[in-house]
């Protein structure tokens, strides 16, 4: 499998959904892999950076795991703030309120085996070992079988009645094999996204790997409350980028007003991952 780690989630496109697939809540935490490797299991972040604030579930995992087998969690603390959660997480000692939820599972290192059988086989082991009984620091994810894009709008909405502050929910293809670090149709996210009009301050150009200038726009800068905020390019098309630099460098001030879309988090002073909708021409006053 090489580098990679933690499987993407594509956003909710119906038509490139394979059916059926089992959908569950999104949990706002922190996503990691527990891998075993050298008789030895380590946690490791998307981006590969081992974590050292989860040695108790690393032990719990270890007897369910074959040599090179994993499973990828969420780890999350019931109503804490995600801030809070990704601090417990990046903690350099261990945490003992941290519990892995656990949504996919290649415990046998088998990972052209469907996901529907890799999730059974799973928990059939943890039952084996464990037996019925909650066990520490781990944790399933509710599922529900859907047959087609309305009964997955059906299942969401049964997790925003039972829970109104649900991130979203995540939508599994039961035939997906385990393809961590991928971005694949099979896995998506559907979540409500909730977006404000704001008014641009300024634009930053974009900017290589290598330092270079690119001559397009790479962020954008709102008046937010009482202050200046910065959101990503998100939906800008490559050419609207490029012009909308051109005019900005040539002197010309913004006086533009934009949709933003965003993620829900009242622990947030500014927008939680703010991104560009699209131009909104027809305003002439900003939401804030």
């Amino acid at each position: 499998m090489g580098d990679e780690t933690i499987e993407l989630l594509k956003p909710w496109t119906p038509g490139k959904m394979t059916f059926p697939a089992f959908v569950s809540e999104k949990l706002d935490g922190v996503p990691a892999r527990f891998w075993k490797r050298s008789g030895v299991v380590s946690a490791v972040t998307r981006q590969g950076e081992e974590l050292l604030s989860v040695p108790g579930i690393c032990g719990v995992v270890e007897p369910l795991l074959d040599e090179g087998g994993s499973i990828v969690a969420e780890l999350y603390i019931p109503g804490v703030p995600f801030k809070e959660i990704s601090g417990e997480v990046r903690r350099k000692q261990p945490s003992d309120r941290l519990i892995a939820y656990v949504f996919d599972a290649d415990h046998a290192n088998n990972p052209e085996q469907t996901y529907q059988r890799r999730i059974a086989a799973f928990w059939l082991r943890v039952m084996h070992e464990y037996g019925h009984g909650e066990i520490l620091y781990l944790r399933g994810i509710p599922m529900v079988s859907v047959g087609n894009a309305d009964h997955v709008e059906q299942a969401a909405k049964q997790v925003f009645a039972k829970n109104p502050a649900a991130e979203g929910v995540c939508i599994h293809s039961e035939a997906k094999p385990f393809r961590p670090g991928k971005r694949l149709w099979d896995t998506q996210k559907h979540k409500p996204t909730p977006t404000i009009d704001l008014r641009v301050a300024s634009y930053e150009e974009a900017i290589s790997k290598e330092g270079e200038p690119l001559g397009m726009v790479g962020r954008i800068n709102v008046h937010f409350k009482d202050t200046v905020i910065g959101v990503g390019p998100g939906a800008m098309t490559h050419a609207e980028r490029r012009s909308v630099w051109e005019v900005f460098v040539a002197g010309e001030q913004p006086n533009d007003i934009i949709e933003i879309k965003y993620m829900k988090d009242p622990t947030y002073n500014a927008l939680r991952q703010a991104t560009f909708v699209r131009f909104r021409d027809d305003k002439q006053q900003p939401d804030a």
